[in-house]
C-alpha cells in the first residue's frame, strides 16, 4: 500500500511548487486517427469549457517533429475517453522518456511536455530516515552509517524513475543524505513515490525488529545481559531471542566512543572472553557477534 504523511512522509518541503488539479472524471473525448494534435488539444479545452495554451516550442524542442505538430494527425481514434487516459495512450505512441502532459490553472488548460512541467515543479523535501538509522546514530559508527545512506539512495534511485537522477546522468533529481534524514529535489509528482519507497523499507526493518522484542526492557527478569563502562545507560538488559547481534545491544545503550568491547561469557563454572571488537571491527561491518543471555560486556 501506498505510504500516506505522517510519520513517514516529508519532515519539511522548502518552497513546493503548486502541482495543476487535475480534470474531472466526467470529462470525456472522442476524435478520430486523422484528428490534428492542435484540434485534439482543442477537444480537450472545449469539454472542460476553458481556453487552451500549447507550448509548442517546449513540445518539438524535445519530441519527434515528424511525429508531432500542430497539423499532424494523432493516428489514434479515441471514443468516449478521460483526457489523461488519452494522453497516456498518445505518449506510448510517442516512445521514450519525453511525453506530452498538462496542467490546469485558474483560467486555462497549459499542454507542453513532461519534462518542461517537472522543471517548473522542483520540490525540495527532507524526510526521516527513522528506524533505518536510529541505531546507527547511537553507535556513532560513521563508515557503516555511510553504507547504509548509499544503499537508501541506491534504492530510491532505482525504482523513482532513474534517468531522472543527477547520479545517473540526469538533470532533474538530486538526493543526499545526513545523519537521519535524507533531502530529496525532485518533480512534485515524484515526491509520493519517493515517500513510498522509503516507508516500505521502514517497514521491512520494523517487521524484523518485532520478530525479535526489543532489548533494554526490563519488563522480565530474565534472559538478560549486563552492560559495564563508557556506555550512556549501563546495567542489565533483557534480550529479545536467544542470541542478538553486539551491535543491536550496544545501540540500545548509547554506547559513545571507545578503545575495546569485551564480552565475557561463563563456561564451566569460569567466565572467559568470547569475542573483543574494536571501532575498527565496527565500520568494517564485523558486529554481528551473537550475544547471548548472561553475557557480561564491557566497554573500554
Amino acid at each position: 500500500a501506498g505510504g500516506g504523511h505522517g510519520a513517514g512522509g516529508p519532515s519539511a518541503v522548502f518552497q513546493p511548487a503548486p502541482v495543476a488539479e487535475s480534470l474531472s472524471d466526467s470529462n470525456r473525448i472522442t476524435v478520430g486517427a486523422d484528428t490534428t494534435w492542435s484540434a485534439f488539444f482543442e477537444a480537450i479545452g472545449d469539454d472542460a469549457g476553458m481556453p487552451i495554451f500549447v507550448n509548442w516550442h517546449a513540445i518539438q524542442e524535445e519530441l519527434d517533429a515528424e511525429k508531432i505538430g500542430p497539423e499532424k494527425p494523432i493516428g489514434l481514434a479515441l471514443k468516449d475517453f478521460r483526457p489523461a487516459e488519452a494522453l497516456r495512450l498518445l505518449n506510448e505512441r510517442l516512445g521514450g522518456y519525453a511525453a506530452i502532459d498538462m496542467r490546469m490553472t485558474e483560467d486555462r488548460l497549459t499542454f507542453a511536455t513532461r519534462r518542461y512541467f517537472d522543471r517548473r515543479e522542483l520540490v525540495l523535501a527532507t524526510y526521516d530516515l527513522g528506524v533505518i538509522t536510529d541505531g546507527l546514530l547511537n553507535l556513532k559508527d560513521r563508515d557503516l552509517l555511510d553504507r547504509t545512506h548509499k544503499q537508501v539512495i541506491d534504492v530510491v534511485t532505482s525504482f523513482v524513475e532513474t534517468e531522472m537522477w543527477t547520479s545517473y546522468g540526469g538533470d532533474l533529481g538530486q538526493i543526499y543524505a545526513f545523519n537521519n534524514k535524507l533531502f530529496v529535489q525532485c518533480p512534485a509528482r515524484l515526491q509520493p513515490r519517493v515517500e513510498w519507497v522509503l516507508e516500505e523499507m521502514k517497514q521491512t526493518l520494523e517487521s524484523e525488529q518485532s520478530m525479535s522484542p526489543p532489548i533494554g526492557s526490563l519488563d522480565r527478569p530474565i534472559p538478560i545481559v549486563y552492560i559495564e563502562g563508557g556506555v550512556g545507560t549501563p546495567g542489565a538488559y533483557t534480550l529479545a531471542a536467544d542470541g542478538v547481534p553486539l551491535s543491536t545491544v550496544l545501540a540500545a545503550c548509547g554506547l559513545g566512543r571507545f578503545e575495546r568491547i569485551r564480552v565475557l561469557r561463563s563456561q564451566a563454572g569460569t567466565e572467559v572472553a568470547v569475542h573483543t571488537a574494536t571501532p575498527k571491527d565496527f565500520s568494517s561491518g564485523g558486529t554481528q557477534f551473537l550475544v547471548r543471555p548472561g553475557d557480561r560486556i564491557i566497554v573500554e
